[in-house]
């Protein structure tokens, strides 16, 4: 009934003791160091674009070291004002990291208040160097993160950025919908390296999305159909499950992400029976004749002119639902 509150608490509730979270690595996976925790590595490649980008970087940088040559200023910061500014950073990293420790999951956007800390203790460690390797350094650093977060935007939030377009424009093309019916949009990444998917990622979003695009009250969309060792369905958001009834399968739209980009349609769906076969059940979108009354060896399936059409519901132990993974 109250998605964004059960979503927050399956996200952020925990009995688990204190400790210490390696933020370390998180740290480390943002800026590019740790691909492996991150799930992405960025492929560094020729652009103009960023050609354009270092290039006014330096202007701006080097033009600004010039100008304060010029008008006499001091050659770095007093050495005396070196300590408070790290002692003021190193106080903001704690306060930032302490109301996180107890949190069972992490996301990205934790280390958003975290760096505005991080960045200050940088430049005044950097000020103990001397000027030449400072400067180097410095203007090294402006290249890098210049660098990281083109191709971040290029690689991981443009892609989001493509899927969450296409679906928008599948139901915008799904024709008249009816209160009550259920988008599944089955396949859609999690996150592409460290972009969230912007509409599958949780229940609020993409139900905001269906109600706004739809015009219909009551229109939940899910990543998945899944069905548990008891043969019972629910319906799968990144933030939980939903129970669902096989009565009920026939108000259900599933899209299959293809791997051209497109959400490819399903209007069948084949339950697991208790002997291994399969037990076919029309969708939304299924218009054709009668389906098989009884249920279907796999082989048999792969042989009929159906099984294009066809949605294989993931499995999900009901442990896993419980947990609400």
């Amino acid at each position: 009934r109250m998605p964004i509150v059960r979503g927050f608490q399956n996200r952020y509730h925990t009995g688990l003791a204190w400790s210490l979270r390696p933020f370390s690595f998180s740290l480390f996976s943002a800026l590019g160091w740790d691909t492996q925790a991150a799930g992405w590595r960025a492929s560094w490649r020729p652009s103009l674009v960023l050609v354009a980008l270092a290039v006014l970087a330096a202007i701006a940088f080097f033009g600004g070291l010039r100008d304060r040559l010029r008008a006499g200023a001091p050659q770095g910061p007093a050495r005396e004002r070196l300590g408070e500014l790290l002692l003021w950073s190193v106080a903001g990293v704690i306060l930032t990291y302490l109301p996180l420790a107890r949190l069972t999951t992490f996301e990205w956007r934790y280390l958003y208040v975290l760096s505005l800390f991080l960045v200050p203790a940088g430049i005044a460690l950097l000020a103990l160097l001397p000027r030449p390797a400072r400067l180097v350094l410095t203007f090294l650093a402006v290249v890098y993160g210049l660098g990281q977060t083109y191709f971040e935007i290029r690689q991981c939030w443009i892609p989001q950025s493509r899927i969450a377009r296409e679906i928008i424009d599948t139901v915008q093309a799904a024709g008249p919908v009816a209160s009550h019916e259920v988008f599944i949009f089955s396949g859609t990444p999690y996150t592409t390296g460290i972009a969230p998917s912007f509409l599958t990622g949780a229940s609020w979003p993409i139900g905001a999305m269906l109600e706004h695009y739809t015009k219909a009250d009551h229109v939940p969309g899910a990543r998945d159909l899944v069905i548990n060792e008891h043969s019972e369905l629910a319906l799968h958001f990144r933030d939980g499950f939903v129970p669902f009834h096989r009565q009920d399968l026939h108000r259900v739209r599933v899209y299959l992400l293809a791997p051209d980009g497109r959400f490819v349609p399903r209007s069948v769906a084949a339950l697991p029976t208790a002997d291994g076969r399969w037990e076919l059940f029309a969708l939304r979108s299924f218009s054709g004749g009668p389906l098989p009354a009884g249920p279907l060896a796999l082989e048999d399936l792969k042989r009929s002119s159906l099984f294009q059409e066809i949605y294989f519901p993931r499995r999900a132990s009901s442990h896993e639902q419980a947990l609400g993974f």
